[in-house]
This record gives structure tokens, C-alpha cells and sequence, in this order.
């Protein structure tokens, strides 16, 4: 089973809103076996956050421009 699909049902739950994954595995460690978001093992690469708080200020700002 694709690691994403465990996460994808949420999208169909809530009928106004989305789901957006984005990756956070840092680069020495392989996505294939890298421990999931919940694990105590889990590691983040901090380097994905100026594009998440790039990628919700312009969700943001469009979500406002419709409003």
C-alpha cells in the first residue's frame, strides 16, 4: 500500500476543505523506510519550512481574495 494513501481518505471526509501533504524526510534517509510521521523515530528536514509557510500565506491570501 502507498504510504500516502493512508492519509488520503481525509480529503473525502471533510467536503469543503483539502489535504496537503508535503515532505519533510531529510535527504539521508530513504522515504521508502524512513519511519512514519508518529514514530518516535521520526526525523524532519527543517529546510521544507520556508516553503510550507510560503505554500499557506498564498493559500491564504487567495482564500481571502475570494471572500
Amino acid at each position: 500500500m502507498p504510504r500516502f494513501t493512508l492519509y488520503a481518505h481525509r480529503a473525502f471526509v471533510a467536503k469543503d476543505r483539502a489535504f496537503i501533504g508535503l515532505g519533510a524526510c531529510p535527504p539521508d534517509r530513504d522515504l521508502a523506510t524512513a519511519p512514519m510521521n508518529h514514530s518516535p523515530q521520526a526525523a524532519y528536514d527543517d529546510a521544507v519550512l520556508p516553503d510550507a509557510a510560503a505554500l499557506l500565506a498564498e493559500l491564504a491570501v487567495r482564500r481571502l481574495a475570494t471572500a
